[in-house]
């Protein structure tokens, strides 16, 4: 009955979507795939649930569209920097962290089952909680303080806060509290594995 009311959207290779879109034909489950999506806002948008990896871009994706989301970190990322991101959005309510090595098929469809047939308002809640980490307006706030950054050095070769605040405003400002101003003490959006479209 679950599988029926499935549509899956997901990113594989090239050379793998043929064997993975005759695996979702015999399990009876209508799924999109490609190697690659560009438009992630229609990707995530409608879907009730995302699976995928814990890359900062993802994070920042899944909580500016307010996506509830399984999270799978990358094992071998530079410094763990995954599972701390999905670490994050976990404890915040934003979506689930599962480890590779318990992301096992039976887990996944355990997992599965109880948030898109048995406890939907999981989904719901999980859904709220990603929308209050997300900054919509990041990119515009990125791309100001780049040019903040550029113009300060361009006039006195002087160097400014990550925050874009003048040097002097940052003399009584503690290293976490800095650190949290840089990090805006938000998880950021990892490249798409699955969306999962309860209809």
């Amino acid at each position: 009955a679950l599988r029926a009311r499935l549509h899956v959207t997901q990113q594989c290779r090239a050379t793998d979507l043929e064997e993975v879109r005759a695996l979702y034909a015999a399990a009876g489950v209508e799924a999109h795939l490609a190697p690659f999506f560009d438009d992630m806002a229609a990707v995530f948008g409608p879907a009730a649930l995302v699976i995928s990896r814990a890359g900062a871009s993802s994070i920042a994706e899944l909580t500016a569209l307010g996506r509830p989301s399984i999270l799978v970190p990358l094992p071998h990322a530079i410094d763990d920097h995954q599972r701390a991101n999905a670490h994050a959005l976990s404890e915040a309510g934003g979506g689930w962290m599962m480890t590779q090595d318990i992301f096992t098929p039976a887990a996944l469809a355990e997992r599965l089952e109880l948030l898109l047939s048995r406890e939907p308002d999981l989904l719901a809640q999980a859904s709220r909680r990603s929308a209050r980490l997300g900054r919509a307006e990041s990119a515009d706030m990125f791309a100001q303080l780049i040019e903040h950054r550029l113009a300060r050095r361009l006039d006195d070769g002087s160097d400014v806060p990550d925050d874009g605040r003048p040097a002097e405003n940052m003399k009584n400002t503690s290293p976490d509290e800095a650190a949290n101003r840089r990090i805006g003490r938000q998880p950021h959006p990892a490249s798409v594995h699955s969306v999962f479209e309860s209809r």
